[in-house]
């Protein structure tokens, strides 16, 4: 290791140095973002070898420790090449020395292929700088720290000056939900659980609905699980988090969430699974006990947790019904089917709704469609994998292409005119990320243009201009679209989501990762992004 980049690295780590020697081991006791630990354990985790390597460049290396019991040790290398030839790059490339420790791995090049390494470094830099604002907080909490281009939005930092809202969380119903607020002629009728063959399974009206899963990949211990292995898990097998709200709350201090929406699972994820029910009022039991149960959960949690209600959208009237004791019981917006016309009714660009749309204008009530709000676009996810796939890239490749299942829904909003009739009307698409957005906006606007004049007569706006005026796209997992595409699709038109619990969740670093794909936008975007725009849309205090 020549002379040169070792006085680089010790002066370029000098005042982290400084800062990091001046830390007491109470500082290192405290509470990480993490769940259970603390932050010693999370510069540990991210990274055995890279926690070791930064630490050991900063002369701290006997401050690392293992959690016990959690992760295994993974060996620290002995040549830091590596980690020094990503730090020379990167401090080449102009960053500074918080923005070049984001980009620095040290672990094989066998590694490097894999995206969770890099999304580690970034995490490892967030957890640098909240062991250091945790620390000087206590002292001159003005004072500014190395790191100008690395977004201030670590875990401490979020807490005082963001108010996170996650817009896209699940519930694993209780297994008495319906059950203990059943009508008296109704207890056995509606949704509960029962053992079939030793197993719990979730049983309707006599009939067999299927496995009761635990809906979910964290564990009680609060570690995730990877690829198929949930398959087979029960409601014991989840963290408490997924099904019991007062542990939800407990998760979300934890992680630094302000409030999330919640969305269902046993309903599917726009109720259409009560639509296949043949007795009407035992459907219509099964959404509004369960939009009960959603209004309590709101009010307990003092307005933390904003469940999205139900509708019985198999009955045009009786939503309209629904809707107005929706707005009674205090929820924020209604979850939607996107295609009723599957059972029998009109779509929704069809004048039968337009009562519907009015009522949700009138009230400010968001109209939410989730990925997989239908038989058709579930089946997507189905037959999207060619059956020679395992059970594992069988879930990869459905979970991807039911993303883009949401572009229709939007498509078909707009062009059916429902948009123009009801300018105010809000509509989000949840769970369907943000990159393919400029690309079908642009194909809509270029397919306008080829439609005949009488036909374009009919549209006041183009496509991407009705979406930023009434639609929502919301983003987790994307690092590259948030930066590159957000003033794109509009920074007024972006919300940021978990998905917690599902296998797809961002967890336990979800705000590390919302802060490294908002790490080149202004912080009054990344604002609007991670706070301001929900909190407009489902009138959320913050």
């Amino acid at each position: 290791m020549d002379d040169v980049l070792l006085d680089d690295l010790a002066a370029e780590h000098q005042v982290l140095d400084d800062l990091v020697a001046s830390l007491p081991a109470e500082v290192w006791a405290r509470p990480s973002p993490s769940p259970g630990w603390t932050l010693a354990h999370q510069i540990h985790h991210l990274d055995v070898s890279e926690g070791a390597a930064l630490l050991a460049l900063t002369g701290h290396s006997d401050q690392v420790f293992a959690p016990t019991g959690r992760w295994p040790d993974r060996p620290v290398p002995s040549d830091p090449a590596e980690v020094l030839g990503n730090w020379r790059a990167s401090r080449a490339a102009g960053f500074d020395v918080m923005t070049a420790l984001h980009w620095c791995r040290v672990a094989t090049r066998r590694m490097a292929a894999d995206k969770s390494d890099l999304k580690a470094g970034g995490a490892l830099a967030q957890a640098v700088l909240t062991i250091a604002r945790a620390y000087l907080s206590d002292g001159d909490p003005d004072k500014e720290l190395p790191g100008k281009n690395v977004p201030n939005l670590d875990m401490a930092a979020t807490r005082d000056q963001i108010r996170v809202i996650d817009v896209d969380t699940h519930l694993t119903e209780p297994h008495d939900l319906w059950s203990s607020r059943a009508p008296a002629d109704y207890v056995d009728r509606l949704p509960k659980v029962t053992e079939v063959d030793g197993r719990p399974h979730w049983v309707l009206d006599g009939e067999v609905l299927g496995f009761a899963t635990a809906s979910g990949v964290v564990r009680p211990d609060g570690s995730k699980a990877l690829g198929t292995d949930f398959f087979g898990w029960t409601i014991d097998d989840v963290h408490p988090g997924a099904y019991d709200m007062d542990a939800r709350v407990e998760v979300m201090d934890q992680i630094g969430i302000h409030a999330q929406i919640l969305y269902p699972n046993l309903a599917g994820f726009g109720s259409q699974k009560f639509g296949q029910i043949e007795d009407v009022e035992l459907k219509r039991l099964c959404v509004s006990v369960y939009n009960d149960a959603m209004a309590e959960i709101q009010e307990s949690s003092s307005e933390r947790l904003f469940p999205m209600g139900l509708i019985p959208w198999w009955d045009i009237e009786g939503s309209l019904a629904e809707a107005e004791r929706i707005v009674g019981l205090g929820l924020r917006g209604i979850v939607m089917c996107s295609d009723p016309q599957l059972r029998g009714l009109p779509d929704l660009g069809e004048e039968d709704w337009r009562p519907l749309w009015e009522f949700c204008c009138d009230h400010e009530l968001p109209v939410n469609f989730h990925i997989g709000a239908s038989e058709s676009s579930m089946g997507w996810f189905g037959t999207s994998p060619w059956p020679s796939q395992g059970d594992d890239q069988k879930l990869a490749i459905g979970s991807a292409m039911m993303y883009l299942t949401n572009a229709r829904v939007l498509a078909n909003l707009i062009f059916s005119g429902v948009l123009e009739r009801h300018p105010t009307l809000k509509i989000v698409s949840v769970e369907s990320g943000i990159g393919w957005i400029p690309f079908v906006l642009e194909s809509l606007d270029y397919q306008m243009d080829q439609l005949t004049s009488e036909v374009q007569s009919q549209f006041s706006l183009r496509p991407s201009e009705y979406f930023s005026r009434q639609m929502y796209g919301c983003y987790w997992f994307e690092d590259l679209s948030p930066d590159l595409l957000i003033n794109q699709i509009g920074p007024d038109n972006v919300l940021f989501e978990t998905d917690f619990p599902h296998p797809t969740c961002l967890y336990p670093f979800g705000l590390e990762e919302a802060s490294n794909a908002l790490g080149d936008v202004d912080d009054d975007v990344a604002r609007k992004v991670l706070q301001d725009n929900a909190s407009q849309l489902y009138k959320i205090a913050v």
